[in-house]
Formats: C-alpha cells, sequence, structure tokens
C-alpha cells in the first residue's frame, strides 16, 4: 500500500489478515469508528467528517453498572471535592 498523502488527522490504516486495507478515526478518548473507502476519496471524507463530529466516549462508562460501587466511585471523581475545583474560592 503507497500513501501519496498522509491521512487526515486522527486516522489510522492497516492492512488485515485478509489482505484487506480498513481505515479508523482513532481520537484519544473517543470510540474507534471504522471509515469506509480510502484517505481523500469523497466517500471517506463524508465517513470522517461524521466521526470527527461524534460524541466523546466516556471512559469506564461500559464497564460500571448504574447503582454499583463502581459507579459511585466515578461519580465522585466527578465532583468538585475530588478534583479540586470550587464553585467560590475560598480566602484564608
Amino acid at each position: 500500500m503507497k500513501q501519496l498523502r498522509r491521512p487526515p488527522k486522527y486516522c489510522q490504516g492497516f492492512v488485515d489478515r485478509h489482505g484487506k486495507t480498513r481505515w479508523y478515526y482513532r481520537r484519544p478518548g473517543w470510540k474507534r469508528i471504522p471509515l469506509a473507502g480510502l484517505p481523500w476519496t469523497p466517500e471517506f471524507m463524508a465517513a470522517y467528517e461524521m466521526a470527527e463530529a461524534g460524541q466523546k466516549a466516556e471512559i469506564g462508562a461500559a464497564k460500571s453498572a448504574p447503582g454499583s460501587v463502581s459507579s459511585l466511585i466515578v461519580s465522585y471523581y466527578r465532583t468538585s471535592d475530588f478534583t479540586g475545583l470550587s464553585a467560590s474560592t475560598k480566602t484564608t
């Protein structure tokens, strides 16, 4: 597979064990999304735009069931008590 140009940002391509070239949109913190066609073709760019507009994946969301201790811990990590950010600034 000879490439003439670099693929768009966050795109990764490889040849699978069956000899088929596969392209994925792989952005940190997002789910991996398969892209159709070859880079810079209209079909590929349409799939790329849709992947870029997608929602960011919540890390660990699939591993914690609602009402479990794991989901309690995840909700605590999102609070201002854990992050150290507060709505009002304290002055002492």
